[in-house]
């Protein structure tokens, strides 16, 4: 079988790396000759998922298709998937999530726990100032990684600095993040795997380090899987899922944002888990059934991220030291090019309680650099 993906960066590369233990094939849509997809195993057409024409070809030539970003013309698969074309998730699933202020507003149509939200055309409270300050400015398309993404702490904020449409959300102070990964197929099965705590970089909104399992109350593990899966069938999704929520101070979780593919929140299950999130996502595109998500050891997962300062040619200096260790798995996403705070790979690190993996993994992370050649 023949599975096409809309994007080619290093979530299709680790999709790849799952489906070259099958018989079938991958091969993705990415306007970049020699992708980190390519690189790490997946074939390649060169084209625009934001071109329908490329779509439209791209599709006749792949079996089933899916995305591994939101950012797509999803007009064109809206249109293929009328004409017949198998597209997971489905095209107008797509189409709500990759608007964010669609998705909220559906989420609340739902009565799923999210946070409060103001725009001109949709909102959950009357006017902007209901939301309190801090508030959190977030653009409709296009923020991943920190970008699109403005806290706004008072009354005198510019809220004219974000360049595309926007819409408002009330701020949660001193929340715990959690993600939830959440696999569902055309027959009505679901999974999920255990509740990931997860840490960002303040300055630059991108995930720095998760832990799995979190140190919280069953009753709070078991809840955020309960209005994960929730949330995904509020938005109509068949396939796989990142539900990030928050855990406010007094215990209550709410959905921060849903994302319609695999998600980096979702990476340690490669080496944790019975079944990794990029297997289960094989499952559900070739119609299998889906597998145990039964989480084997503890893990932490870090981000290996351009070093600030410098850019330019990628250069890796500590890797050899990594090979003497057990229970350490690297993951390198095969990009030529590094620049500041760029996701150029992950270390895992698995152990058989959470606090041997964290120690470990602090002793690990001090070893490797990743950078560009070059200091700005």
């Amino acid at each position: 079988m023949k599975i096409g993906i809309l994007g080619g960066g290093q979530l299709a590369g680790l999709l790849a790396q799952a489906i070259t233990q099958t018989e079938d094939t991958l091969i993705v849509l990415d306007p970049s000759e020699q992708c980190p997809a390519a690189l790490m195993g997946a074939s390649q057409i060169i084209g625009s998922p934001s071109s329908e024409q490329d779509i439209r070809i791209f599709a006749k030539q792949v079996d089933v298709l899916t995305v591994e970003l939101e950012n797509i013309n999803t007009e064109a698969l809206i249109k293929l998937e009328a004409e017949g074309v198998s597209i997971i998730p489905s095209a107008k699933t797509l189409a709500t999530i990759k608007d964010k202020l669609l998705q909220k507003h559906s989420l609340f149509e739902a009565g799923i726990p999210a946070c409060e939200y103001f725009s001109n055309k949709q909102k959950s409270v009357n006017s902007l100032e209901d939301l309190g300050w801090p508030l959190v400015q977030k653009s409709r398309t296009g923020g991943y990684d920190g970008r699109g993404v403005l806290i706004l702490r008072d009354v005198s904020s510019r809220l004219d600095l974000l360049p595309e449409p926007s819409y408002f959300e009330a701020f949660v102070p001193d929340a715990i993040e959690l993600a939830v990964m959440v696999a569902r197929n055309k027959e009505g099965e679901e999974a999920t795997w255990e509740p990931t705590r997860l840490e960002f970089d303040k300055n630059q909104n991108v995930l720095k380090t998760l832990y799995c399992p979190p140190s919280l109350p069953k009753t709070i593990m078991r809840q955020a899987k309960q209005i994960s899966i929730g949330a995904v069938r509020a938005l109509n999704g068949i396939g796989l899922f990142g539900v990030e929520l928050f855990l406010t101070k007094d215990n209550r979780l709410l959905i921060n944002e849903v994302a319609p593919r695999a998600h980096n929140s979702g990476h340690h299950s490669i080496e944790s888990s019975e079944t990794s999130q990029f297997l289960q996502q094989y499952n559900i595109l070739r119609s299998k059934p889906l597998t145990p998500t039964r989480s084997k050891c503890s893990a932490v997962m870090f981000n290996l991220l351009g070093e600030p300062g410098f850019v330019g040619r990628t250069v890796i200096e500590g890797i050899d030291e990594i090979d003497k260790f057990k229970n350490v798995f690297v993951h390198l996403y095969e990009k030529f090019h590094c620049s500041p705070h760029r996701k150029m790979g992950h270390i895992t690190v698995t152990g058989e309680t959470l606090s041997i993996a964290k120690q470990l993994a602090e002793e690990i992370r001090s070893l490797i650099s990743v950078r560009g050649e070059n200091q700005i």
